[in-house]
């Protein structure tokens, strides 16, 4: 019997419902968490939140737009060859 569902993440998927004698992970994004978990054979139970790196996102971001522009730029010069 379900006692209370709480999906912490839609996409992908992350949902822990809890139970009277266990809890359930729902994961998507890493299926290696899924799985029903015994209250009594668990010591303790962490949730990590991801932190982003900005530089490494907006440098990535800055790379495929150089990028893009490049070959964009050489296929054009290629049509008007």
């Amino acid at each position: 019997m379900e006692m209370e569902s709480s999906l912490l993440r839609s996409k992908p998927k992350f949902e822990l419902i809890l139970k009277e004698q266990a809890f359930q992970i729902i994961n998507d994004s890493d299926k290696n968490d899924n799985g029903v978990y015994s209250y009594s054979l668990t010591d303790s139970v962490e949730l990590k939140t991801s932190k982003i790196n900005w530089f490494v996102t907006i440098l990535d971001f800055v790379f495929q737009i150089f990028v893009t522009n490049i070959f964009l730029a050489m296929c054009i010069e290629e049509k008007t060859d």
